[in-house]
């Protein structure tokens, strides 16, 4: 089971005293005057939205383990920015699972969408649009899903490491444990 955590840096605001950090100086054309506007949510592509984002996601773990205590060692565990993998043997464990995640995120303002599994109990209920449909990728005969950095078929529930090999590069130790250390492995394989 894989899910996202969507628009989560729109979800989180911004101190009032610290708005004034994120102005921004806009005009349409430049005959018009410049308008000031400042962003009241953690804006992308600044340098502390990965951190900000990071600490909301467990402040909100910390502060729901009672009521969710299952769900917060899963976010803990599992939780990766804004992407959780995690998995169980049991469908009626996973769609348990699965709510208690979805409530859990929620008291903190954050929806958990772009879900995907290899059993259809766990997708069948969902908004279709909080289903994973857009990282599905063509790798050879397969369509797989790429969350991490690990492709992974849900249909038969294989995990997929892509190697590119170069033809004029010698096969050293060395040159292996390169392309290893290379790929992000969340759960240690």
């Amino acid at each position: 089971m894989s899910a996202d955590i969507a628009k989560m840096y729109r979800q989180i605001w911004v101190h009032p005293d610290d708005k004034g950090l994120q102005r921004i100086l806009w005009r349409n054309t430049t005959n018009q005057p410049i308008t000031t506007y400042e962003l009241n949510t953690v804006t992308y592509g600044t340098t502390s939205a990965p951190f900000l984002a990071t600490q909301c996601l467990q402040q909100l773990i910390e502060d729901e383990a009672d009521n969710y205590p299952e769900a917060a060692k899963l976010a803990k565990d599992g939780l990766y920015v804004d992407d959780l993998i995690t998995g169980t043997d049991e469908v009626d464990t996973a769609l348990a699972m699965q709510q208690d995640l979805m409530n859990m995120v929620r008291k903190g303002g954050f929806t958990l969408r772009k879900w995907s599994s290899n059993h259809t109990a766990l997708l069948n209920h969902l908004a279709p649009e909080d289903v994973e449909r857009n990282l599905l990728v063509n790798f050879g005969n397969e369509s797989v899903i790429k969350a991490l950095g690990v492709f992974w078929n849900s249909t038969t529930d294989k995990l997929i490491f892509c190697v590119p090999l170069q033809q004029d590069t010698a096969f050293t130790k060395r040159s292996v444990l390169r392309v290893i250390a290379s790929k992000y492995d969340p759960l240690g394989l």
